[in-house]
């Protein structure tokens, strides 16, 4: 089986996602970064009809992130979701979620969670 990995990098959003009051107050930085593999059709691929139109994927993460959610785990699983519903021949999705200025006493770094799911028996890709 063929397949095409599309990916959107450093996607970056100011939202107001967390467990903490102040999280969801000030808000935060994210990046996110989404994986999505697509099985080739037979034909020679002519029409964004035929695969995952990249602009939507963005407008998808775009929206979910316009509402505040507690858990980066919740969000990622919102974020895939949305996506294959709008994208239905996915077989395989990655959603990665970094909090950039996570609020921890004196930590310097990110945090981040990945969400992967697949479609398809592993077997077949």
């Amino acid at each position: 089986m063929a397949s095409f990995i599309i990916q959107l990098h450093g996607l970056r959003f100011l939202a107001n996602h967390g467990v903490f009051e102040e999280e969801r107050t000030t808000g935060n930085e994210f990046e996110v970064n989404i994986s999505l593999k697509v099985e080739v059709p037979k034909e020679t691929i002519s029409s964004l009809h035929q695969t995952v139109n990249y602009a939507e994927v963005y407008r998808i993460t775009k929206e979910i992130f316009s509402t505040p959610t507690p858990l980066l785990e919740t969000l990622a699983q919102d974020v895939a979701e949305a996506i294959k519903q709008a994208f239905p021949s996915l077989i395989k999705i990655s959603v990665q979620i970094i909090k950039l200025h996570p609020p921890i006493v004196s930590f310097t770094g990110s945090v981040s969670v990945i969400y992967r799911k697949s479609y398809v028996d592993e077997s077949r890709g």
